[in-house]
């Protein structure tokens, strides 16, 4: 009896580690909780009715980015995200058809969901901490199915980016990459680390074809914008000097609305940023049998495999990233970190 049960036990801890089993297994119950947030749990209307407001002025023909606003204020993401949510508009009657609206996201989170699975399998994490993706991600659900948010189309191209980053493909990474960015500005937080992993791996040079590759593609993506009125579009698509709602932060309440809105404290913050990705680069990415002189050289060609250099800065990208969204309200930490616990852990 005891004989069995031990080669039962041991025959499940297998299955824990196939990872055919645990990824199919876990996606036929993904695809069931989908089905069952879209049909029976209520939708609650926050940015849609805006986003849908937003490319109505543009599919009437408005190229003027100040002139383009929405219940919420001005519009304030690139072009991606006005031609993305365009094809959304008319897919969804003017944006009136709400639950085709949400069997779209709930696509869009499955496909999100196998690419991070991808690289788990790629970084050879133990099967069954796939789980924690299903398990430990209600609001993750949440975000893609019951709001809607142009976040979810970022996040999505940004872990294609990062697949096809670990796979060699350079090229086809930045443009991905850029279809992120021209969505919404937050793939920005990712940038250090693809920056670390592509220094690593083909130096300077390698790192600098890349950054080409994305403001190739971002001006390509805004070209009718940048056309008829340029600095109304870099003004409004990449707003940096915004302020965001006092009531939206989480980690900052603390210090009240007053010192959370004036300007000192933004310095503070970006400095304060900008210092520990300088202080994490060269300290602790950087792997150590790399000179600066090395990475200068243009025929550099890198000592680590990519997915290699990634998984050893999984804990320090995490608290870097975010640091950078202590400012903003919690749901941009889950929703583009969370893929990364386990690596966090393994690491």
């Amino acid at each position: 009896m005891a004989t069995n049960i031990s080669a039962f036990l041991a025959m499940l801890s297998r299955k824990a580690n196939s990872f055919p089993h645990v990824f199919y297994s876990l996606l036929l119950f993904e695809v069931f909780v989908c089905m069952l947030i879209v049909f029976k749990v209520p939708y609650t209307e926050i940015d849609w009715v805006a986003y849908m407001q937003e490319v109505d002025g543009f599919l009437n023909g408005t190229l003027n980015y100040s002139m383009l606003k929405g219940d919420t204020g001005p519009l304030v993401y690139p072009s991606g995200f006005v031609f993305l949510f365009s094809g959304l508009y008319w897919a969804t009657d003017h944006g009136t058809n709400i639950r085709l609206a949400q069997c779209i996201f709930a696509l869009l989170y499955i496909s999100n969901w196998v690419v991070i699975c991808r690289l788990y399998k790629k970084a050879k994490v133990p099967a069954f901490l796939m789980i924690s993706l299903t398990f430990l991600s209600y609001r993750v659900h949440s975000i893609f199915m019951l709001r809607l948010f142009n976040d979810c189309f970022c996040v999505f191209f940004v872990h294609s980016s990062m697949l096809a980053l670990v796979n060699h493909r350079y090229t086809l990474s930045a443009l991905i990459f850029s279809l992120g960015l021209s969505i919404k500005m937050n793939a920005l937080l990712f940038l250090p680390g693809f920056l670390v992993v592509l220094v690593s791996c083909g130096g300077i040079i390698l790192a600098i074809k890349y950054l080409m590759v994305i403001v190739t593609t971002q001006a390509m993506i805004a070209l009718p914008f940048l056309y008829y009125a340029p600095w109304e579009y870099l003004g409004k698509a990449f707003e940096l000097n915004r302020v965001f709602f006092y009531k939206w932060t989480v980690n900052w309440r603390f210090i009240g609305e007053r010192l959370f809105l004036h300007s000192k404290f933004h310095a503070f913050l970006l400095v304060t940023h900008l210092s520990l990705l300088v202080l994490f680069g060269w300290c602790k990415w950087r792997p150590k049998v790399i000179r600066l002189t090395d990475i200068l050289r243009p025929s550099f060609k890198g000592v680590f495999p990519p997915m290699d250099v990634a998984q050893s800065k999984s804990p320090s990208l995490f608290a870097i990233q975010e640091a950078n969204a202590q400012k903003v309200f919690q749901w941009n930490l889950w929703k583009e970190v969370v893929g990364s616990n386990p690596w966090i852990v393994k690491s």
